[in-house]
């Protein structure tokens, strides 16, 4: 006989916890009360929708890396560098250059305009580092240039902003990046490469610091140096970029599961939601779904204020909650259908038995539906619908 479990509230029903005196959601599958008043009550999770969107936005980011160390790797290679200042064969200097290209007004207008399209300009910006070989020197020369470049630079490159905002916030909050850390500490990894001799490849730790050494060389060189200098013995960019390393690439040494945005995902908390609803890529994915929120985001000019001041906040025990926060979001178009895109809510209660032939009876707009049920599994994590 198939069961049937009689689920009566909806994400949009949740709103209206946030007053004293409302009756918080009781999840149909174990009962436990849920609240906004009582962060503890519920947990923040990835839709789908969501999900979909930043996992395009971590294979980006993916690429991004691994582009960073390549253009590092050119930098530090002669190979790349072309040191011809001219060429033995007659030419029409005032038409067609040394380099073979056309050196008239139109042609170095031409370069100059494709050239504009290289937004991120990583070349452009590594070219003003010092070469590994004069930060690994021992002559004034050297050390001048080693002044250069700092720790924060490095972590900068790496961490493109629009490409990390949102997503690397997400990410860090997750278990699964709290194991990695865990397991292959940073920290570790830091302290032993500070004590290699300049000019050598690090000793790798283990095997996810050996498979960094291997594919990120140029970026293991340059922690290297840098954690020997004048830096705090744990200096906070470099543990944070090799932290940035591991949760990305330490699946490829271990064989592990690769991390993606999936069903499961959780947000710590509402300060992460608004990170991600106001970082660029994500909103910027959502301009065919919600074209006015994108537009009110991007807005150069506006005279919007940050409703939620110190005198107009929302407050534990409060009947008017629930209409501040409306009269808050109305001034945002789409806000709510922009929230409940990006975000299911779902109890912190203790797992319960679901079966697999279990039937849901839900409730979308007002409208009953019934749907079998998507999971057989406890309902710890059993997301809010409609």
């Amino acid at each position: 006989m198939t069961s049937v479990i009689s689920y009566r509230n909806t994400k949009t029903d949740f709103w209206a916890s946030l007053d004293a005196g409302r009756n918080a959601i009781v999840c149909p599958c174990c009962g436990t009360h849920m609240s906004l008043q009582i962060s503890a009550s519920y947990q923040l999770m990835l839709t789908r929708e969501a999900s979909v969107h930043l996992n395009q936005q971590l294979e980006f980011y993916r690429r991004t890396i691994l582009a960073v160390e390549r253009v590092l790797r050119r930098h530090n290679s002669t190979a790349f560098v072309d040191p011809v200042k001219g060429s033995p064969f007659p030419l029409e200097e005032r038409l067609v250059s040394f380099k073979g290209e056309f050196s008239n007004p139109n042609g170095t207008a031409m370069r100059g305009l494709l050239s504009k399209l290289d937004i991120e300009k990583l070349d452009a910006i590594v070219q003003k580092w010092p070469r590994l070989r004069e930060m690994e020197g021992t002559s004034d020369k050297s050390a001048e240039r080693s002044k250069r470049m700092t720790s924060q630079d490095l972590l900068q490159l790496v961490q493109m902003p629009t490409l990390t905002a949102g997503l690397n916030v997400i990410v860090f909050d997750q278990p699964s990046t709290e194991d990695v850390l865990a397991r292959f500490k940073p920290v570790d990894i830091l302290h032993e490469i500070r004590q290699q001799s300049p000019g050598k490849e690090p000793i790798p730790v283990n095997s996810v610091a050996q498979y960094l050494l291997a594919h990120f060389p140029c970026i293991m060189r340059y922690c290297s140096y840098l954690a020997r200098t004048d830096q705090p013995v744990e200096d906070e960019c470099l543990i944070r970029l090799l932290s940035i390393l591991l949760v990305y690439f330490a699946h490829q040494a271990t064989g592990t599961r690769e991390f993606t945005f999936g069903t499961h995902i959780q947000l710590r908390n509402w300060h992460t939601v608004a990170e991600l609803l106001t970082s660029y890529h994500y909103v910027s994915a959502l301009q065919d779904v919600f074209p006015k929120y994108v537009g009110h985001i991007e807005a150069l000019t506006s005279s919007a204020q940050d409703a939620s001041g110190d005198d107009d906040i929302l407050k534990l025990g409060s009947f008017d909650n629930v209409a501040k926060f409306q009269s808050w979001k109305d001034k945002v178009p789409e806000f709510e259908k922009v929230v409940l895109y990006t975000l299911d809510f779902a109890c912190s209660g203790p797992m319960t038995a679901i079966s697999e032939d279990a039937e849901i009876v839900v409730r979308r707009d007002n409208k009953k539906e019934t749907a079998s049920s998507p999971f057989g599994m406890g309902s710890h994590g059993y997301p809010l619908l409609g």
